[in-house]
Parts: C-alpha cells; structure tokens; sequence
C-alpha cells in the first residue's frame, strides 16, 4: 500500500539508501551573499554567504528511521547525513536524482495525522552542505543481480 501512495509523488526521499518518504514538490537549497559594505565601496572585507535549506513540500512517510532522525535533530542531536532525492516523472520512473550531502533537518511541520501507519509532513526543512544533481541518463545503468550459484 505505502509503494502506491509513494508513486504519486514527484520525489522519493532516500536515507542510507532506503526508501524513507515522498514529497511532491522540493525548493532546493540555495546561497545568499551577504556583503560587508555597499557596492561601489572599497572598504570591508570579504561577502560572507549564507546557505538556505533544501524544502520538501507536501509528504508522506512510514519509517522509524526517518523518525528518530527528525526527532533527534529536533531535539538538538544534529546527525548529518547524505539524503538523495530521486526525482520522478509522470509514470513513476526516476528522471533525475538530487544529492544533499551532509543534511539534516531543521524545521518539520506536520499535516494533521488520520492514519496510523502513514505521516503527514506539509514542509520538512534541510540544511544542506553540498548539493548535487545528476539526470537519470548522467546515472551509470545498473547491473542485474545474477542468479545465486547452486552449491551441491
């Protein structure tokens, strides 16, 4: 059941390499630059530049681990972590893949909770170190696992 709630989304969220939620909409990460004096001006040093974190609208997750991992940062215990966004088209194929390396949360806001095995998150905020993009055609195709080998 969770797999076909999950394809509706437009980005499937991964942590440690398992599917932990979905969201249907993502403003990724960005950088502002703060200068130290006016443009034009000789004076004061060098722009200090403040990153914005990474947010993720509109989800769906069923997961301890993504759990303890919010819980945790919320409750100060920052675990920084490489979070991998795959991105999906219309028929649930993954088209692009995001990669925020060093993330964790800082803001969770959740949707009114009406099932027990599924939550609700209107907007998850992560603060992101390095952020990557790589289209599904820049990805190297993976290997079919091949058949295990009959001892006897």
């Amino acid at each position: 059941m969770t797999d076909d709630l999950f394809k509706f989304r437009r980005f499937r969220l991964e942590l440690d390499g398992l599917v932990q939620g979905a969201f249907a909409a993502m403003d990724p990460p960005g950088e502002q630059v703060l200068a130290r004096s006016a443009p034009g001006e000789t004076q004061g040093g060098a722009a200090a530049v403040l990153r914005t974190p990474a947010k993720l609208l509109d989800g769906i997750a069923n997961t301890r681990d993504l759990s303890r991992w919010l819980s945790r940062a919320l409750e100060g215990a920052v675990e920084p972590k490489e979070v991998q966004l795959v991105e999906l088209d219309d028929d649930g194929r993954p088209v692009a893949r995001h990669r925020f390396e060093a993330a964790w949360p800082v803001k969770l806001r959740l949707a009114p909770l009406s099932d027990a095995e599924l939550f609700a998150v209107d907007e998850l905020e992560l603060s992101v170190e390095r952020w990557s993009y790589a289209a599904a055609a820049d990805e190297p195709e993976e290997e079919p696992p091949s058949p295990p080998k009959r001892v006897r």
